[in-house]
This record gives structure tokens, sequence and C-alpha cells, in this order.
């Protein structure tokens, strides 16, 4: 065993060692452990499918349910067993895997089978139940139905034609999973992930259906606080996570056990896969373990629930379903075998008469073989009596012995008669019943085919309510391009307009610019020009007023010079003397 390794492989791949001290000063001990089938470390993923996932889907594709969990410590290997990279060839793991070979199954199937395929993914996330595909529903429910069995209602379905449609999905589903960093793992999975697919197959030859149902379960790992850091919110995490691993360990426990009571229910990972542990499954169980021995004490665990799980036994079925025309078929073969029996019980009955017998009804039945049985006594004692009466001769009655020899044949032949009518009328009894039986399996047939034709006309309603919402969706949907490739030409025009618009508006922000530049020169020419025609408005002015005051001046001047020679001309000298001037005038 190389150093710093605690585990060895037999060379029969079915059996492991495991070297394991319970304590640093104790030796370490070997614990041997055999299992199906063992996967060293140089084992690959097209390996572990093939022997230990393959079955599984086969039996799927048989209309078995099938489950395969893997279960194990923290960053030892599930996800990469499960899932693996999805691109990848080689390193593809068994979801994937799966996937390709159900369709595989599905191309080389005969012409008659007939195959409808739907997926879902969920988390349990906290104990809450999300769905992968919408995580707006995070906490769904479980629900328990005597036809379906344990079922998530409201959990998205989703058709898949081919395998890339599914891969499409895992990777929504894959995205949208809660996910941590821990010391130990850079990707730890905070959640136990759920990927079921359902396979319907309908013979189109006989009518016949069968359902397959498969679970892939890849559960979240156990983890101790001391290796992993877990603080905080991922702590709480890790602390759901044990319990939830804690409640499956205890329900392997209790059915391995053959406890009276199972608790499925303490737990939404044990409650859903209750029928793949001790129910109506095939199940295949993968423990994924570390070779380290640091992680030696779960590798130890592992192992012991590996050893535990082993011993559950599965009660697995084919889920047959009944489908109307089969069911047709069913009804017709049984209205054929009823109107074999009647006419059977009309014979039966004819006979009876025949005979001097008495049909009674189905609730007298009883009282009238005991009616029967007290006559049947009657009868005897008179014909008893009778006969004595005829075997006496003349000469003489008959010994004792003679009387009781007649007496014990007669009764005797009386017995076996009674004895062939009772069996006759417990013949016909008991056809009665047996017709009774058939006609309320007829009816409770008859039942179930009108509820499964309601069944067939609400899916059908539902079927033409999607195919007229798909038509109008796909209406909308050519309106919506055409509007969008209008849009786009209106864009492209607005988008045009909008670039000549632009260069209008630069082509004017310069005019205005260039206008604004020679009209602060023309603003400041005018003020110029104004103010010098002011300044020399003014001086004008000033000059046409001194001018003017001139000329008043010499006006003036002239009017008092020609008022003075006008009167030294025209007064009379003895007038002069006197200050007339104010009231006389000169003419010239």
């Amino acid at each position: 065993m190389n150093k710093g390794v605690c585990t060895e492989f037999t060379a029969d791949r079915k059996g492991i060692n495991i070297m394991h001290s319970e304590s640093s000063d104790k030796k370490p001990e070997p614990h041997d452990f055999i299992f199906d089938s063992v996967f060293d470390t140089e084992s690959v993923q097209e390996d572990v499918y093939d022997i230990a996932a393959k079955p599984i889907v086969d039996c799927v594709l048989e209309g078995f349910n099938g489950t395969i969990l893997a279960y194990g410590q923290t960053s030892s290997g599930k996800t990469h067993t499960m899932q693996g990279d999805i691109d990848s060839e080689e390193h593809m793991g068994i979801i994937p895997r799966m996937v390709r070979y159900v369709f595989d199954r599905i191309e080389s199937a005969s012409q008659n089978m007939e195959f409808t395929i739907t997926v879902s993914m969920i988390e349990i996330y906290m104990e809450k139940i999300k769905d992968l595909f919408d995580p707006s529903q995070d906490n769904l429910k479980i629900h328990e139905d005597k036809q379906k069995g344990i079922f998530i209602p409201g959990v998205t379905e989703r058709s898949v034609g081919d395998e890339e449609e599914v891969y499409d999905f895992i990777k929504i589903g894959n995205a949208n999973r809660a996910i941590g960093v821990t010391d130990m793992n850079a990707q730890s999975s905070r959640s136990h992930s759920i990927f079921i697919m359902t396979i319907q197959m309908n013979d189109l030859e006989n009518y016949s259906c069968k359902v397959g149902k498969l679970f892939l379960v890849d559960l979240a790992g156990s983890e101790k606080i001391s290796k992993t850091g877990a603080q905080g919110l991922t702590l709480d995490e890790a602390k759901m996570i044990n319990k939830s691993l804690t409640m499956l360990g205890r329900v392997i426990y209790s059915l391995t056990e053959g406890a009276s009571h199972i608790p499925y229910r303490d737990s939404k990972l044990t409650r859903i896969l209750q029928e793949s542990l001790g129910g109506n499954s095939k199940t295949c169980l993968i423990i994924t373990c570390s070779p380290s021995v640091f992680n030696s004490d779960e590798t130890l665990s592992t192992c012991r629930f590996g050893m535990r799980a082993k011993h559950i036994k599965n009660k697995a079925k084919v889920n047959k379903q009944m489908t109307v025309a089969e069911l047709q078929l069913v009804i017709q073969k049984l209205e054929h075998q009823v109107s074999l029996r009647t006419q059977r019980v009309l014979l039966l009955e004819k006979i009876i008469i025949e005979l001097g017998g008495t049909l009674p009804t189905e609730e007298d039945v009883h009282q009238n073989i005991k009616a029967m049985e007290k006559e049947r006594k009657q009868k005897e004692v008179e014909e008893a009596a009778a006969a004595y009466e005829e075997n006496e001769v003349e000469v003489g009655r008959p010994t004792r012995t003679q009387r009781d020899i007649m007496y014990e044949k007669e009764k005797q032949q009386n017995v076996e008669l009674q004895k062939e009518k009772e069996e006759q009328i417990i013949n016909v009894e008991q056809l009665l019943t047996q017709l009774k039986n058939e006609r309320a399996n007829v009816r409770n047939k008859e039942s179930k085919l009108d509820s499964m034709k309601k069944d067939l006309a609400e899916k059908t309603s539902k079927l033409k309510k999607m195919e007229r919402a798909n038509a109008k969706l796909v209406s909308t949907s050519a309106d919506l391009k055409i509007e969008n490739s209008n849009m786009k030409l209106l864009i492209e025009k607005l988008e045009g307009e909008n670039k000549q618009l632009n260069e209008s508006l630069q082509q004017l922000a310069e005019e205005l610019a260039d206008s604004n530049e020679l009209s602060k020169e023309l603003k400041d020419k005018i003020e110029v020009q104004q103010n010098t025609f002011e300044e020399t408005l003014k001086k004008k002015e000033e000059r046409y007023e001194e001018k003017l005051d001139s000329e008043m001046k010499k006006v003036s001047e002239r009017d008092a010079l020609i008022k003075d020679l006008c009167f030294h001309s025209a007064v009379p000298a003895h007038l002069k003397q006197k200050n007339y001037r104010e009231h006389s005038g000169c003419q010239l």
C-alpha cells in the first residue's frame, strides 16, 4: 500500500480493504468490504456507466422505475460521476451517457413503438424543493397518489425530442443550482440535485402502454466542519446537508432491520426517494470514497453505509397503463365471455327447472339451502314410513332386519339424489357469484374507461388549446418579425434623417456663428457711426445756434438802426423830444 493511501482493491474488482486507525497512537487495522463492483483510480467513466448504470436504464426502457444515487464525502467525485463534462466524450458522466443511450435505443426500436420523453430537474436546498427549470418555484410540495405514487405537483416538465435538448436543459438546471466554496472543494454542491426522466412507451400494434421513470440523484456530500472550514451560511447549509443524510441513513437502517415504521417523512430527500428505497424501483447506489489517509474516517463510514444499503430489498414491477384502445379490446373479450356464461346459466336454469328444482334469489340462497335440508330430512322420514307399509305381505310383516335394510337403501338413494341437487345448486350459485363478480369487474373497467376517456378528452382539449395558442404565437411571432423589420427600416430612415438634420444644424450653427461675428462687427461700426453722427450733429447744432444767435444779433442791430433812421427822417422836430418811439412805426 502506498504511503498516504488507505485503500487497496482486490484482483476481481469486487472487494476493497481500508486501513483505519481509531486514534493516532494505534496501529491501523484492516477493514474488508465486498460490493457488486469496485472502481479504482484507474477506472474510466465509460466503465462506471456500463457496469453500474446501463442495466438500470435497460430496466427503465422495459417499463420499470429506476434510481441511481451517488453518495459520499464532499469532494469525493459524486458530481463528476453523475454529470462529468457534458461536452467531453471521455469525461462525460452517467447522465449524458444515459441520455445518448436512451435515444440510440429509440432509434433502433420497432416502428410500432411510440415514445414520449419528459425531463425535470429539482434540488433540495435547506429542506426546500426548488425547480431548477423555473427557479421562482423554490418551495414545492410532495404529494402521494395511488396511481402516480410519490410526485411533486407543479414541477416543470419539458418534452424533449433529441439528446441536445436534454443537454441544454441540464445546463440550465446546473446554472440555477446552489454551489459554494469550502476548504475541500472550490465548487461544492450545497444541495441534493435530482434529474428525472419519464419515458412513456406505446405499442401501436397491441395498444399496450408502459411508463418508466428514472431518478438520477447527485447527493450533497457529508461534511466535517473542521475540514471544510464552513462558516456563516455555508455552515448552515452543511448542517442541513448532514441532517438529511442522517435521515437517509435512518431509513436504510429501519429497512434492513425490518422495523414496523420507516421514517420516510422525516426528510424531503427520503420522502422523494421512498419508492427507490424498499419500493417499486430498480435502484443502484454508487458510493464515492477518497483513498487518502486524511479522509479514512469518512471512507470507512461511507463503505459501511454502502454495505447496509445492499441488504435493502425492493419490489419493482412494470408500470403498465391501460390505454383506451386496449381497454376496448378487453371489454370486447369480457363481453364475449359474459355472453357465453349467460347462455350457460340459462341452460343450467332450464335443467334445474326440468328436474323440479327452484331458482332462489341471491339474497335467499343460504335460507333456501337450510329449508331444503329440513325438507329433505322430513321427506326421508315420510318415504321410510311409506316403504314400510308397501313392503308388508299377507303372510305377515317382514322382520326387523329386512325393514332396516330397505330403509337404509332408500335413505341412501335419497341422500345421493339430494346431494346431487345440492351440488347443482352450489354450482349455479358459484356461477351466479362469478357472473356477478365479472359484471362488477366489467363495470369497474367501464368506469375506468369512462374516466380515461374523460381524461383523454381533457388532454385532447388542452392539446388543442396549446395548438391554438402555438398557432397564435406563431402568427404573433410572424407579425412581430414584420413589425420588427418595418421598425428597423424606420429606424434606419430616422437615423439618416437625423444625420442630415445634425449636419444641417451644424451648418446653421456655423453660419450663425459667422453671422454673430458679422453682426458684432456691424454693431460696432454702427455704434461708431452713430457716435460720430451724434458728435457731428451736436457740433453742427452748436455752430447753427452760434450762427443763428449771431444773425439774430445782427438783425436786432439792423432793426434798431433802421428804426433810428426812420425816426430821424420822418418825425417832426417838435415831436422828437417826446418819447413816442413805442407808438410809432416806420415804413421803408
